[in-house]
């Protein structure tokens, strides 16, 4: 009769120890889980922050230097801004020598 109970407790061990570790690794899991869209939301947004960053200094360039920016967008140049990842200078200085050289000829006739 003894090794009957001992079979039950055995069995009752392993099974409350098998809902503990269940528990653990759903708790855990969830945790794992609810960190990464976290991260992943902050990334979205802070990307989105940067898009509208990038959109503000573009419509800026452009309300400070219209006439500018206009002639250099008609020329090939993407921004006239030099803290942009997109400014070439050696394009943007070949187009401000040419401009000049059009309006010394402009003055000279």
């Amino acid at each position: 009769m003894s090794s009957s109970i001992l079979n039950i407790n055995s069995a009752n061990l392993l099974r409350f120890s098998a809902l503990g570790l269940g528990a653990f690794y759903g708790f855990t899991h969830k945790a794992s889980l609810t960190s990464f869209v976290h991260t992943r939301s902050e990334e979205r947004a802070r990307l989105h922050k940067l898009d509208l960053i990038e959109e503000g200094k573009l419509a800026y360039e452009a309300q400070v230097n219209r006439e500018q920016s206009k002639l250099a967008v008609k020329a090939g140049i993407p921004t006239i801004d030099s803290d942009s990842y997109r400014f070439d200078a050696e394009r943007y200085l070949n187009f401000l020598i040419s401009e000049t050289e059009k309006e010394a000829a402009a003055a000279k006739k």
